[in-house]
């Protein structure tokens, strides 16, 4: 009697040693492993190759859940995230929504994620490691890292979850994974909104790369098939930023996974790969993925300078008020809504939220479906074409996917959309230029003298005919509408763009204001201190040319021009001019105006440093032979 209790001890412990091989042979004793770090809570360790009952789980040299990451070759995505795009020992590396979307999409794709991390953890992780050259970034997270905030206490090495070292027996972690319960979400109502959010957002703006957010749900959300207060707050915020969102992504997986949560699982799911199926579903990665293959377009953006290098028919698809504001110049405009559509469809986001307002949208926009595509077709034939909107966001990206699934062979957008443009231009307007600044008196041709300049195979900017005004109170007389300073500044950059700015370029001599087109502060300031040439003409030569050059414009029109300066002319001389207009002595009147606009130029010519200054004998009859002189002077006062 007294050999049972060894007998059976001993069979215990062959029991267990059995055990131990077998889960030893699945891989039970391959735990993936932590590191802590004191800036972004922790990560999964670098360098690990892992096979586990059936499941490859690797990580690169930063500890992402993915290939190494090398030299740039292609497009690069950056996928960031919690649990749910990281998938753990639940979900071989094959089966990632990342590995299934680099396999469809042509792009490398990063997977950055930990379980339990939240969007404050990702943006910690960035400004440690920054955006590794990505094109796309796209941030993967639930309702409840609306406000689950980190807190960096102790768990690398102290939860059985995020294990430092691999346990001595595989039997340990199988324990583990049976009796370990993992901790509940941060409660509803925590009042500080989680600050990683707009880091990301901030992020992604700063590299001028798109930001998408997965919002996915969680088991209460799928039953009741909305996101809860903390999900609604998330994306009001999002909204409010500009930023994509990727919504009730995985509704159908979820409720499955549900399913087999109940009394089901034990029945069904009896081989591995149903286990691992019903801890994570794949129907959610592959949900994920066909998302990302709708949105592929944004991985055919362009930062500015190579969108503006290429030569394709640009289409801007912002509504006619923004285009006309301001637009690329050369872009046709094909706008998704009227202003007073865009106007119904903000109203509808303000009043009775987004859901509202995004249906709104796609009744409005659904019957111009196939004309835009007609319209492009028609500016590209050969299928090749450019898009931008405001920010580079939804217009773009809607429009763009819908000329990809249209067959068009090529379609462009641009980082950033008009937004990267004007940044772009206000930075290119503070680079040196060597300008020649042609002066004179109202009157003198120095338009004219400009055309002869450019024959002559000289750079010219033409400002006046950028702001289709010639510069005076008659200035606007016979002109096209004025653009707005910001379009003006866009044309002007774009006449630069056309022309080698380390060779001299000749401009007229302006002030500040071109009717109501201001030139742009810092391009003014290298007129005002670059060599003036001023041609000399006399006052009566100057008098016949206006006289010719305004005559044959209605009286009305010279009558409110003077009118305009009547305070600046004096009561008199305005009083005089009229009179003189009325019975066709458009000589007087030319010589009255001239008295005063030859003050008011003298005044601000006396502002320059007068070493600069050069003066030039014009003559009414000759004015190539003043350019002639101009270029033989060769930009020397």
């Amino acid at each position: 009697m007294q050999k049972w209790p060894l007998r059976s001890a001993l069979v215990i412990v062959v029991l267990l040693a059995c055990w131990e091989v077998v889960l030893r042979m699945r891989g039970y004793h391959q735990l993936p492993l932590f590191v802590a770090d004191e800036r972004f809570e922790y990560i999964t360790a670098p360098g690990q190759v892992l096979e586990a009952d059936g499941v490859r789980f690797i990580t690169n040299e930063v500890g992402m859940r993915c290939g190494p990451i090398g030299a740039k070759k292609k497009k690069r995505v950056l996928v960031i995230g919690d649990s749910v795009i990281n998938g753990g020992l639940s979900s071989t590396q094959d089966s990632l929504a990342t590995s299934i979307a680099e396999r469809t999409s042509g792009a490398q794709v990063l997977n950055c994620s930990a379980p339990s991390w939240g969007p404050d953890n990702a943006a910690a992780f960035l400004d440690a490691h920054g955006l590794f050259e990505a094109d796309l970034l796209i941030a993967v997270f639930s309702s409840h890292d609306a406000f689950d905030r980190m807190t960096f206490e102790p768990i690398v090495g102290h939860d059985p979850a995020y294990p430092d070292h691999r346990p001595f027996l595989a039997l340990e972690t199988y324990l583990d994974k049976l009796l370990f319960s993992p901790a509940a979400n941060a409660p509803l109502g925590n009042p500080i909104f989680n600050e990683g959010w707009k880091r990301l957002v901030e992020k992604a703006n700063s590299a001028g790369i798109p930001l998408i957010v997965v919002l996915h749900p969680e088991t209460p959300e799928v039953e009741q098939r909305r996101y809860d207060l903390r999900g609604q707050q998330v994306l009001d915020s999002l909204h409010a930023w500009g930023v994509p969102v990727v919504r009730n992504a995985g509704y159908d997986a979820w409720t499955a996974r549900c399913r087999l949560g109940t009394r089901d699982t034990q029945a069904t799911a009896t081989t591995a790969d149903q286990r691992r199926r019903s801890a994570h579903p794949e129907l959610f990665y592959h949900r994920i993925e066909r998302r990302l293959t709708d949105l592929s377009a944004m991985l055919r953006q362009l930062p500015i300078s190579e969108f503006i290098a290429s030569d394709l028919p640009v289409i801007d698809v912002r509504s006619p008020g923004e285009f006309s504001r301001g637009h690329i110049p050369g872009a046709n405009s094909l706008p998704l809504f009227t202003d007073e559509e865009r106007a119904v469809v903000g109203t509808l986001y303000k009043q009775q939220g987004r859901d509202v307002a995004v249906l709104e949208g796609l009744r409005i926009v659904g019957p111009k479906l196939a004309t835009i595509v007609e319209q492009a077709r028609a500016l590209a034939p050969d299928g090749r074409i450019r898009v931008h909107c405001w920010r580079g966001g939804e217009r773009s990206g809607s429009v763009a996917w819908l000329l990809d699934k249209s067959g068009f062979a090529e379609v462009l957008t641009l980082k950033g959309g008009y937004k990267a443009f004007r940044k772009h231009v206000q930075t290119e307007m503070v680079l040196p230029v060597d300008l020649r600044v042609l002066g004179g008196y109202t009157g003198t041709g120095k338009t004219e003298t400009l055309g002869h300049l450019r024959e002559l195979g000289q750079q010219v900017i033409d400002l006046e005919a950028l702001a289709h005004h010639k510069g005076s109170s008659f200035g606007a007389i016979g002109e096209l509408p004025q653009p707005t300073t910001e379009h003006f500044e866009n044309l002007l950059w774009s006449a630069l763009r056309s022309l080698d700015t380390a060779e001299p370029i000749w401009v007229e001599d302006e002030s500040m204001m071109i009717g109501r087109a201001k030139i742009h502060d810092d391009f003014f300031a290298q007129m005002r201190a670059a060599n003036l040439f001023f041609a000399e003409m006399p006052l009566e030569e100057r008098a016949a040319r206006l006289v010719v050059d305004y005559g044959k414009y209605p009286k009305e029109e010279l009558a409110e021009a003077l009118t305009r300066i009547g305070k600046r002319l004096g009561p008199q001389h305005c009083k005089t001019a009229l009179e003189a207009l009325a019975v066709d002595d458009l000589l007087t009147v030319a010589i009255l105006t001239l008295t005063y606009y030859d003050k008011a130029y003298l005044h601000g010519t006396m502002k320059r440093d007068a070493s600069k200054i050069s003066r030039l004998p014009a003559a009414a009859s000759d004015l190539r032979g003043l350019a002639e002189r101009l270029i033989a002077h060769d930009g020397q006062p």
